[in-house]
């Protein structure tokens, strides 16, 4: 994963640099920023016997909030002109998303009733066909489709030891790959021109390294996270 995001940064920095020299005036730069909704789903993991679920094996495990809490987070963009309304998009956008202190279900009924939040953060790279639809207004409509990949950590992984259960301990690696359906519309002339909103859905499968009693090889789990985005773009 870590070899797939060194990739797409290579080809972002070496493609899609803003070389004055071969500038086109439909090219653009976006700078933005914007705010998550999301869930964790589908956790599991290899982990150790619990009650009513025997054995060191795969345990799946339901969180009873599994709602994820953002800050604000910041995104640039590039997109290229192919041709006509058709746009090749790469961006790179910034992720600190947060779980709630809830209930942790294993199945087979044991249950860790005060499970502490989680706090995810790190850098979400995008790359993807963009299509704009001509209109007769002042507003261009636009949908898009997009790889994403995320790399990142997530704190709060103790698990042993006399400190609280679930509070502290080292940061762990959190690696997601996924695709991104994203629809827009931003403003062509007149006045706010440069400006639009866009909103990105990103369903991502994750591997995420050892945390509290996951502490063999980690575990597995599915980020769906809706991104809503205040935007200015500039054309050279």
């Amino acid at each position: 994963m870590k070899n797939y995001l060194g990739t797409l940064l290579s080809i972002f920095i070496i493609i899609f640099a803003p070389v004055h020299i071969f500038a086109q005036s439909k090219n653009e730069l976006v700078i933005g920023v914007g705010t998550y909704q999301g869930t964790l789903t589908n956790a599991k993991g290899t982990h150790d016997p619990v009650t009513g679920n025997a054995g060191t094996n795969v345990k799946l495990v339901t969180l009873t909030d599994d709602k994820l809490k953002s800050d604000p987070y910041f995104s640039l963009e590039y997109y290229r002109n192919l041709t006509g309304g058709l746009y090749l998009n790469a961006g790179i956008s910034s992720v600190s998303v947060r779980s709630s202190a809830t209930q942790a279900n294993f199945v087979g009924g044991y249950s860790i009733a005060n499970f502490p939040g989680i706090n995810f953060f790190g850098y979400m790279v995008d790359i993807g066909p963009s299509y704009r639809f001509q209109t007769n207004s002042s507003f261009t409509p636009f949908v898009g489709l997009n790889a994403s990949f995320f790399g990142g950590s997530a704190d709060n992984t103790r698990f042993a030891g006399d400190a609280t259960y679930g509070v502290g301990g080292n940061h762990t690696y959190v690696e997601c790959i996924g695709y991104t359906p994203r629809i827009g519309v931003y403003k062509n002339s007149g006045f706010l021109q440069g400006f639009g909103v866009t909103v990105n859905s990103t369903n991502a499968s994750c591997n995420i390294g050892a945390l509290r009693s996951y502490q063999y090889d980690g575990f597995r789990g599915d980020f769906s996270l809706l991104r809503y985005q205040i935007d200015y773009r500039v054309s050279f």
